[in-house]
Parts: structure tokens; C-alpha cells; sequence
């Protein structure tokens, strides 16, 4: 599946909104002339949405994911890959989940878990120092993998372990803590 993000050149086929349990959102990427972008909430600390695009069906590793992604001051553009999907407040939601998260100083990679209180708790697994430039489009691509992913940005490759990948999941791209801009999307089976 490949999706170009410019206007008129996309549709929601194959795709749904889904939001994190960490956060109260129920919003939609704003149309821009080439890419799509999370909107202004000034109810978030930040001051813009956290919203994920996912696919429709879950997919199992041995699964790709590439993006052309930008970003502004401490926005984080990423790749998020959701265990299940529920309904909270009415929207499709998640609580058990993984990212790869691209910003101003490199590159994250979470765990992030629903506990039984309703409040999701997180670990990060990785951190990779980089300075990146902010309004600079950047190539992302996540190859899950069994107990693995395979992360390359702007052609730097690097490999973090993972026993906690999920059988199957939903995945996609979120925008989050500022300004992200995604201007493609492509999901391919290894």
C-alpha cells in the first residue's frame, strides 16, 4: 500500500483514525498542498493534536513501513505499532504499543503498555543522539521484524532488539508535540 499525501492524490482506503489512550484527542490530519499535517489544540501541552493513522487490517512482522516526514521545534513525526484497537469515549483507541520516533536530537524507540489503572506506562529502549534538521523532509523506514527492527534514517541503518513485538499489529504513522508533516506512506511485506 502506498499513500502520496499531497492533495487529491489520497484516500482513506485501507486506513483508520486511532488515538492513544494517553491523551483525549479526536481529531484529523489538516490537508496541505503536499503533505498531511496534525492540527492546532491548544488542550494539549504542546499545543497540537496526537493523532495516528493506522491500517485497517493488522499486519505481522516481516513488515515495512516507510515515510517522508518533517518536523518543527520539538515535534516528533513516527512510526507507531499498535497490538489491538478499542473503543474509548467512542473512538478507536489503543493502550499497548511501540514507536520509532524521529526528532530535533535523533531517533526514540518506546514501549508503551496499558496498565490495569486505565494510565499507560512507557520505557524507552533506545536513544540515538543526532541533530536533524527542523523543516527538512526525512526519510523513515521501520522493517518489523520477529524480535527485531530495522531502522533506517536518511540512509543510517541500525538494528534494536525487541522480544516484545507483537504476532500480529496494526501500524502506521502518528504526529505528535508540534508540527509533523508526512508526505507519503508506504506498507510493504518484506
Amino acid at each position: 500500500m502506498r499513500y502520496d499525501f499531497s492533495k487529491g492524490n489520497w484516500s482513506m482506503e485501507g486506513l483508520a483514525y486511532a488515538y492513544s489512550c494517553r491523551f483525549s484527542q479526536n481529531a484529523q490530519f489538516l490537508q496541505r498542498e503536499d503533505c498531511i499535517e496534525n492540527p492546532k489544540d491548544p488542550a494539549m501541552r504542546d499545543g497540537y493534536s496526537y493523532i495516528s493513522l493506522l491500517t485497517e487490517q493488522k499486519v505481522k512482522p516481516g513488515t515495512r513501513l516507510t515515510t517522508h516526514c518533517a518536523f518543527r521545534g520539538l515535534a516528533a513525526p513516527l512510526v507507531v505499532i499498535v497490538k489491538e484497537l478499542f473503543e474509548k469515549d467512542g473512538l478507536p483507541s489503543y493502550g499497548d504499543y511501540q514507536e520509532v520516533v524521529l526528532w530535533k536530537n535523533g531517533v526514540n524507540v518506546w514501549n508503551l503498555w496499558l496498565r490495569d489503572d486505565g494510565l499507560v506506562e512507557y520505557h524507552r529502549l533506545l536513544g540515538i543522539d543526532a541533530a536533524l534538521e527542523e523543516e527538512t523532509v526525512h526519510s523513515l523506514t521501520v522493517d518489523v521484524l520477529e524480535q527485531e527492527f530495522v531502522i533506517t534514517l536518511d540512509g543510517q541503518t541500525l538494528h534494536i532488539r525487541d522480544e516484545h513485538i507483537y504476532p500480529e499489529f496494526y501500524i502506521g504513522i502518528t504526529g505528535c508535540e508540534g508540527v509533523c508533516r508526512f508526505y507519503d506512506m508506504e506498507i510493504t511485506q518484506l
